[in-house]
């Protein structure tokens, strides 16, 4: 009647799943072929939102290590990861230019094509949403200075507090900005 898409990664989550399963007239659940593909592209989704009027790190696509005027566009700390993957894989935070060959040698492991955002210090937070209705804001509190993938993967590497402990006027506007991007 129904497959419970439950893949995580790579094909379950880049539409190439559901773009089969669409071709087949198979209800599924979870995204679309198109919303899954846009999502995974992390440029694609940078533009998307940045033409809508939602702040998003300075951002640069590159499949060659940048020039320095494209990395003084960005200023460190900054972030170096695969465009195409999820779950922090080929992750690195870069604090200074001495750090940039070895993180982007790290991503181009996985793709050519890498993305260096602005690192910004803050909370990691989630909004769930399903269909058009938002869920609590879920804290997610790292053992390590990031959200990584052994933060996500190793069993008491992160806590997770759900309502998260913010301000009940940031948290509509949190989740009107989460919406907002959903209906994208």
């Amino acid at each position: 009647d129904l497959i419970f898409n439950g893949l995580h990664g790579g094909d379950g989550e880049n539409g190439n799943i559901a773009a089969y399963l669409e071709s087949l007239g198979v209800l599924f659940t979870g995204s679309g072929e198109i919303s899954s593909r846009t999502c995974m592209d992390k440029n694609l989704s940078k533009r998307i939102v940045s033409e809508n009027g939602i702040n998003t790190p300075k951002w640069l696509l590159t499949e060659t290590l940048l020039t320095k005027n494209q990395i003084e566009y960005l200023d460190f700390p900054i972030i170096v990861k695969p465009n195409d993957l999820g779950s922090t894989i080929g992750l690195s935070l870069v604090k200074d230019k001495k750090g940039l060959s070895a993180a982007y040698n790290d991503a181009s492991k996985f793709t050519d094509s890498i993305i260096l955002e602005s690192f910004i210090r803050g909370r990691e937070i989630t909004v769930p949403i399903i269909g058009s209705k938002s869920f609590p804001i879920v804290e997610i509190i790292p053992k390590n200075d990031l959200y990584d993938y052994e933060c996500k993967y190793t069993d008491g590497m992160s806590e997770y507090f759900c309502p998260a402990d913010i301000d009940t006027a940031l948290v509509s506007y949190i989740k009107d900005v989460a919406l907002k991007i959903h209906k994208l």
